[in-house]
């Protein structure tokens, strides 16, 4: 199933507040590093590139049926080296008040100028703002800066 118009996250937290002892694995093409930790905190118990083996995806299917988890190991690196699960994630408490004026035209779709006008700020200002977002929210792309503002329900 392809989530169109709905944030993963919520589609997760919605699923797990419904039937709370339903285990999901994510199998996706999107990158880990920038999805998994929303996706896992969430409640995914799971998260699997598409490229993975068939045995792969049994052994993480397996895993998760015991009531487990499964991730790779550079994500559990990652993981254990930066993250606490059970502290919740959001960067998005991190970003200055104007930075969140700039964040929020840009998933309305204004462009460096018109976002300059609103804001009466520099185009160079703008583009300023929108490396320390990407910064900030971890993610290497507009595309990705989007789904991130998705994943906090700010799109």
């Amino acid at each position: 199933m392809e989530l169109t118009n709905n944030s993963p996250v919520r589609v997760i937290k919605t699923i797990k507040e419904n039937h709370p002892n339903t285990s999901i694995i994510i199998y996706t093409s999107l990158p880990q590093t920038i999805y998994g930790i929303s996706l896992l905190k969430a409640g995914a118990a799971g998260y699997l590139s598409k490229g993975v083996s068939r045995k792969v995806m049994i052994e993480a299917i397996e895993k998760v049926v015991g009531n487990g988890y499964h991730i790779t190991t550079n994500f559990a690196n990652e993981l254990n080296n930066n993250i606490d699960l059970s502290r919740p994630r959001n960067a998005y408490e991190t970003l200055s008040p104007r930075e969140v004026e700039v964040l929020k035209l840009l998933i309305e779709g204004k462009r460096n100028i018109e976002i300059s006008s609103s804001l009466n700020i520099n185009q160079k200002t703008v583009n300023t703002y929108k490396t320390r977002l990407m910064r900030k929210l971890e993610v290497k792309n507009p595309v990705d800066l989007y789904q991130q503002a998705k994943n906090y329900n700010l799109a």
